[in-house]
């Protein structure tokens, strides 16, 4: 894997506003978890490709940094 996967990444792109950073499936994740938070509604994320574009992998690591955001508020 690229080295754009690890925690330092992962607190980069924690409460940041879409678009200061680079794009990065870390910031769509952070942004659906912290709306969830502020707006107490679900959250939706979508993730569409053709066959062998890297959905399966996309949504491993949205479900990594969506775990890290959410056992940050249990340390």
């Amino acid at each position: 894997f690229l080295p754009i996967y690890n925690p330092k990444y992962v607190k980069m792109y924690d409460n940041h506003q879409l678009g200061k950073l680079e794009p990065h499936i870390y910031a769509v994740a952070d942004v659906a978890y912290h709306a969830m938070l502020q707006r107490k509604k679900n959250q939706c994320i979508v993730i569409s490709g053709e066959s062998g574009s890297g959905k399966t992998q996309s949504t491993n690591f949205l479900i990594h940094h969506l775990t890290a955001l959410s056992q940050k508020g249990f340390a």
